[in-house]
């Protein structure tokens, strides 16, 4: 039979290594409130904010941000075509 302090799958924050009780009911409480605001948010009718990871954040920001400078004006067309190229991703 598995001990209460081992504490596995499906909780997210808590590990079998956190051998401290006060870290496993720490943990235990931030996956209530995560899973209380995901169903307050479910029930507003909002969805869940997904994770960016920066480097796309980035990549994605980028581009826009040469298109504002093009439209206002402050930098010719050449300059940003060559930041642009600098944005897409070869796979």
């Amino acid at each position: 039979m598995p001990s209460i302090f081992t504490i596995t799958k499906p909780y997210g924050n808590v590990s079998p290594c956190n051998t401290n009780i006060s870290t496993t009911i720490d943990n235990l409480r931030k996956d209530r409130n995560n899973v209380q605001m995901a169903i307050l948010l479910d029930s507003r009718g909002q969805p869940l904010r997904k994770r960016v990871h920066r480097s796309t954040a980035e990549l994605q920001q980028k581009p826009h941000n040469l298109h504002t400078i093009i439209i206002d004006g402050r930098k010719s067309m050449e300059d940003p075509a060559r930041g642009l190229g600098h944005c897409i991703r070869w796979k």
